[in-house]
């Protein structure tokens, strides 16, 4: 077995032979180089990419809410890919559309309301869960925040969102957000799981 002199001398050797030479091969720095690159996907990279520059000018939320509206459009160009029509919120509980406005007592109008949210849940994890990604990381991930919209009836509209108090965002946070986003990106695309 190798000393941890050895080891640790051998990692200095070999970080400092891939910071030397990533320049001259391939014309950025160590750090630079990103996973990004493997994703197929361009809207998606888009997003990515105003991921990175909102971290350079330190705004972390807004970082974070560019990884949110790049999993989404994942998620839309992945199920557009394999002919699949896209909403995390239909499943089996999807006919509880009819709940909108039931006109009963107020108490029992919000309880209604508050029964077709949970069930929305269920049908979110089950549409996330059937995709094979850990529906505990994407439920992190999701609190992590910031939420976005979309309108749908125009396809070229821009997502919005609203980053709010700012100090509840961080680096820490935002790097999270986008490994989950690079990993999920790297371990479904290319792979149809609807065929299962």
């Amino acid at each position: 077995m190798p000393s941890s002199m050895d080891v640790e001398l051998t990692r200095a050797n070999v970080i400092d032979f891939y910071e030397h030479n990533t320049p001259v091969f391939f014309g950025c720095r160590l750090e630079d180089v990103s996973l990004e690159v493997l994703v197929s996907y361009p809207k998606v990279r888009e997003y990515l990419r105003k991921y990175h520059e909102f971290i350079d000018e330190g705004k972390f939320g807004d970082a974070q809410a560019q990884c949110q509206i790049a999993f989404r459009v994942f998620l839309e160009e992945y199920h557009k890919h394999y002919d699949r029509g896209f909403d995390l919120k239909a499943g089996p509980a999807s006919d509880l559309d009819h709940l909108k406005d039931p006109q009963f007592e107020k108490n029992l109008d919000k309880y209604l309301e508050t029964l077709k949210d949970a069930v929305y849940g269920l049908n979110e994890a089950v549409s996330i869960m059937s995709l094979g990604i850990n529906y505990f990381r994407y439920h992190e991930f999701k609190g992590l925040g910031p939420a976005i919209s979309h309108w749908y009836g125009n396809p070229d509209s821009e997502y919005d969102y609203y980053v709010g108090g700012l100090q509840i965002y961080d680096e820490a946070s935002a790097k999270v957000c986008y490994d989950f986003v690079i990993e999920t990106v790297l371990q479904l695309q290319g792979k149809n799981v609807f065929l299962y």
